[in-house]
């Protein structure tokens, strides 16, 4: 520890203020001018320092030592501009058109769709805004290559084994609807650019790979926004409305953003198997269907103060309301009597954040989150041609969360770049269970409670450094993990590296090595026992320990639109939740195990096509080894491992320009793969919408149909040792939504210038 502090040390005698070289491009009409390029060059010898490019409000901003340098401005159309410099604020930068290369000739070209930008993947999405019609930020993310979305609601990166979203670098934590919710009602103009990271660094405070999505900064009075409703229909009626309100002033901003939803849904699970009890073999088929409804209210606010163009204070809260949460699933089955499952619950979620960031490098913040969820559970069986109640269960489950992070960036001698920082996460997960046996006159009754207190706190220290004038640039960090629930303690040290190389405009390359550490939910280590009917019953596995992952990734772009990669990644003690069939009864047993590892070695190409201004596709082809492996699970032992290949096509159709109307169709075929245990068959599907945008594009009526032919999911075959048993669960799942959004833009003044619920209870 005090070597550790002696370096620390001595790196802070060496450590150099930062500063910012900020302004404002125009043109001589005095429009501000997006995409301009900003380089920095030393004086005298003209050394690349370090470049950016405008947002779309004209602003930049590069980060400097303290020195004089020349600032180079130039953009298609208009003549080079040169500005000596130190740090602060040029202010408004005016750009002369250049009239003989103006009447020489005229240049068409096409936007490049991806560069690599602080070694990010960044879309530019003024290009597809361009091309297709886009009503929010949801829609916006699913149009890049590298995301994809088979059902049309979920996000994540082609090739990652795990995706989490960002706005703006801040992590969120909040579950996937709710963030869903939020992506679907933020106007997708707002949205400045979409950067994709595959490695992402301990700063992040992320485990994996990272959709950040960048918002627009405002530096003058503008009021913009959206109100969108839909209704859709899988099989059952549902609808939602709500709205978003983004304001700021030169030193404000604030965000408001509503929607409320009545949600229903039905599905249906076929299961037939034969149940080997000693030597007799019990042909077992049951058909099970699932009616749930849902009231649904999320709220999210968001309040920022900015000392300066670098320097703001914001505070956040997010709500995720569902007062009334009811399901009821009915079961017929072959060997045992009918059984009536009725569901009725509610959950909470209420989020405060509060955020810091400085231009001296600092971002800081701390957060609480309060998670309760709390129903029962009445489950009754057919007896004489009516239904008898066997059990009632009831329970209930409250999370506090808190976390604080401290994160420092320094710019050192020779523009070496040190990081470092520490985040600390207490969690106090509170559960009771009581079960009252009405069937055999209490014999089974129980009452439960059991808290559990989760500590974690990482530190990390990392550099970043570029050479050959910002063609080859390397970052590496060390991070130290301690790990605490209840009697359970693990530290672990996790090194994260990435090396980014571009030799031209036409190739980057970038090979990236980390690891992490991911927890079970903390409903799956609860200890409970819960039936779906007589036949299938879940349990929780107190015992269930992290998974270590270990992660490496080599990822090549060519011309600025192809993307291809290799990726492998093998995760030890992996928790996966397998059916069992008991060999001492009929029971038909969920229960999560931590496994040897399971690993995956994985190919991928992504391939833009457009063809003129009417077609447009993002092709995706993969191909995967999936390999599990286990020396207990029941007492047996497995190694199986699989190819596998893949092909997804993401098309989109200009009908018409006058008035604008386009279609898209997105198609994806898989072959067999494995899971555990399980065989899944090939699996397929079809998602096909149209759009028609109108009222000077501000308004937009979309029509869209996900899983056409619901052939979505692979059927599951289960053929090891005595375990036998096909699952098909494709019914009931096509969604029809027709959805309207009418965007707003209220006054703007351009004369002036300055949350992880997915391990939460049962969704």
């Amino acid at each position: 520890m005090k070597k550790f502090i002696l370096i620390l040390t001595m790196l802070n005698l060496v450590i150099q203020v930062s500063a910012q070289v900020t302004g404002k491009v125009v043109d001589g009409k005095q429009s501000p001018i997006p995409y301009v390029s900003c380089v920095l060059l030393s004086i005298p010898d003209s050394t690349f320092v370090s470049g950016t490019v405008t947002n779309m409000d004209g602003y930049f901003e590069l980060p400097v030592q303290q020195g004089h340098y020349i600032i180079q401005f130039s953009y298609l159309g208009y003549k080079t501009t040169e500005l000596e410099c130190t740090n602060g604020d040029l202010g408004i930068v005016t750009l002369k058109e250049d009239a003989v290369a103006l009447q020489e000739v005229v240049v068409e070209g096409e936007l490049p769709l991806v560069k690599m930008e602080n070694n990010r993947l960044t879309y530019n999405t003024r290009a597809i805004l361009n091309r297709k019609i886009v009503s929010n930020a949801h829609d916006l993310i699913r149009e890049l290559p590298s995301v994809m979305s088979l059902d049309g609601n979920s996000l994540s990166v082609v090739g990652a084994t795990s995706t989490t979203i960002c706005i703006s670098g801040k992590l969120s934590q909040l579950d996937m609807n709710h963030l869903t919710d939020y992506l679907k009602s933020l106007p997708a103009d707002e949205v400045e650019k979409v950067e994709v990271i595959y490695n992402a660094p301990p700063q992040w405070h992320v485990k994996g790979s990272v959709i950040n999505v960048v918002m627009k900064k405002k530096k003058n009075y503008t009021l913009n926004g959206q109100v969108q409703g839909s209704w859709s229909n899988q099989h059952e009626n549902s609808f939602d409305f709500g709205g978003t309100v983004i304001t700021s002033t030169p030193k404000w901003d604030f965000d408001l953003m509503y929607k409320y939803a009545d949600l229903r849904n039905i599905s249906r699970t076929e299961t037939d198997g034969i149940h080997t009890i000693g030597n007799i073999l019990y042909e077992i088929s049951s058909i099970a269907e699932n009616f749930s409804k849902e009231n649904r209210h999320s709220i999210y606010t968001n309040i920022g103060y900015k000392f300066n163009d670098n320097t703001s204070l914001s505070l956040s809260y997010n709500g995720l309301i569902s007062p009334q949460k009811n399901s009821e699933l009915y079961s017929l089955n072959t060997m045992f009597s009918d059984a009536n499952s009725i569901n009725k619950g509610n959950n909470n979620l209420h989020n405060l954040a509060l955020a810091y960031t400085s231009q001296k490098g600092i971002s800081a913040g701390v957060e609480y989150m309060n998670y309760t969820d709390a129903g029962t559970q009445d489950m009754e069986i057919l007896n004489d041609g009516s239904f008898q109640q066997t059990f009632s269960y009831w329970r209930k489950q409250s999370i506090d969360k808190a976390r604080a992070y401290f994160d420092m960036s320094h710019t050192l001698k020779n523009n070496w770049i040190l990081n470092y920082g520490a985040n600390y996460n207490y969690v106090s997960n509170y559960n009771e269970q009581e079960n009252t046996d009405i069937q055999n006159g209490g014999e089974n009754d129980y009452a439960k409670a059991s808290e559990v207190n989760e500590h974690t706190a990482i530190a990390y220290i990392g550099f970043q450094k570029s050479f050959f004038n910002g063609k080859l640039s390397f970052n590496a960090s060390l991070s130290g993990e301690l790990y605490k629930i209840n009697d359970y303690k693990k530290n672990a040290l996790l090194p994260n590296a990435e090396i980014t190389f571009v030799p031209s405009n036409k190739h980057i390359f970038q090979l990236s090595y980390n690891t992490l550490r991911t927890y079970p939910t903390y409903w799956q280590r609860q200890d409970f026992t819960s039936y779906s009917d007589e036949y299938t019953v879940y349990m929780g596995n107190p015992l269930l320990k992290p998974a270590r992952t270990s992660n490496v990734n080599l990822t090549y772009v060519l011309k600025s639109k192809y993307i291809f990669q290799a990726s492998y990644y093998r995760v030890n003690d992996f928790f996966i939740e397998q059916s069992y069939q008991m060999p001492n009864e009929l029971k038909l047993l969920y229960k999560s195990f931590n496994i040897d590892y399971t690993s995956n070695l994985t190919f991928t190409s992504i391939i833009p096509v457009n063809i003129g201004k009417w077609f447009s596709s993002n092709l995706v082809l993969s191909a995967y080894n999936e390999r599990y492996k286990s020396n207990d699970w029941y007492g047996y032992k497995y190694d199986r491992s699989k190819w596998t290949g893949m092909v997804m096509a993401n098309n989109s159709f200009t009908i018409s320009q006058k008035p604008k109307i386009s279609a898209n169709l997105m198609l994806f075929y898989r072959t067999p793969t494995i899971q555990g245990i399980w065989d899944l068959e090939s699996n397929w599907g079809a998602n096909v919408g149209i759009r028609y945008s109108f009222l000077k594009d501000n308004a937009i009526l979309s029509l869209q149909c996900n899983d056409v032919f619901e052939s979505i999911y692979p059927k599951t075959k289960v053929r090891f040792e005595t375990q036998n048993q096909d699952v098909s669960q494709n019914a009931y799942n096509r969604n029809i939504t027709l959805s309207f959004t009418y965007k707003f833009k209220g006054y703007k003044d351009k004369g002036h210038k300055e949350v992880d619920t997915s391990r939460f209870g049962i969704q």
